[in-house]
């Protein structure tokens, strides 16, 4: 096996693994939703406390915060990464 054929089987191998790691992440996310079904809070924010709008929910059911919140964590978010590279 050549260099270049090596190659995509490592590429192949790491894709495989982002993509389980995708799925693990996305199964604990319907764990978590359906726990709080359980427990009477699904559809509130885990920010804030408040309700996570019904749009939000039919589009990502496993969603944990509102709108609001989750723009502002993107926010702080990027703005943390952009001081790193500083």
């Amino acid at each position: 096996m050549d260099s270049g054929d090596q190659a995509l089987v490592d590429l192949d191998r790491e894709m495989g693994i982002s993509l389980q790691e995708m799925r693990n992440r996305e199964r604990q996310l319907i764990d978590d939703a359906l726990d709080s079904l359980d427990e009477g809070t699904y559809g509130v924010c885990a920010e804030c406390g408040g309700e996570i709008n019904e749009k939000r929910l039919q589009a990502l059911p496993f969603a944990r915060l509102c709108v609001e919140c989750k723009s502002k964590r993107e926010l702080m978010e990027k703005i943390e990464r952009s001081e790193q590279r500083q």
